[in-house]
């Protein structure tokens, strides 16, 4: 409480560094004061962020205003009565069935380990 407390007093934000999973390397992530709660949010090492050359798009690619009229015309259409708690969390119906599965005494399923899974392409 004093830490989120003080971050809201002055403005700032703590830098600090983080292990999400056991046996997994650390990240840098910072704490900020939000209302009554303190939130983490991880961030990348100075030397993992790349430079962009080589990332924009071809300069003979051109846009019209036009194009960027009917795309803002479409976000708007799409995004008129969307409701964001309508969309599934996926990983949590997956680890509730988990749980559920362990509660009610039925042997979990082998997962392959990520480094043996087929890289994404």
């Amino acid at each position: 409480m004093l830490l989120r407390e003080s971050l809201a007093a002055t403005g700032r934000i703590a830098v600090t560094k983080v292990t999400l999973r056991a046996g997994t390397k650390e990240s840098l992530a910072v704490l900020r004061a939000h209302d009554d709660v303190l939130l983490l949010q991880t961030i990348a090492w100075p030397e993992a962020v790349r430079e962009p050359t080589g990332l924009a798009p071809s300069p003979e690619v051109t846009v019209r205003p036009q194009e960027v009229a009917l795309a803002a015309r479409l976000m708007a259409t799409l995004s008129k009565d969307f409701d964001l708690t309508a969309m599934p969390d996926e990983y949590d119906d997956a680890l509730r069935q988990l749980v559920d599965a362990r509660l009610a005494g039925v042997p979990v399923p082998e997962v392959e380990p990520p480094s043996a899974r087929a890289p994404l392409t």
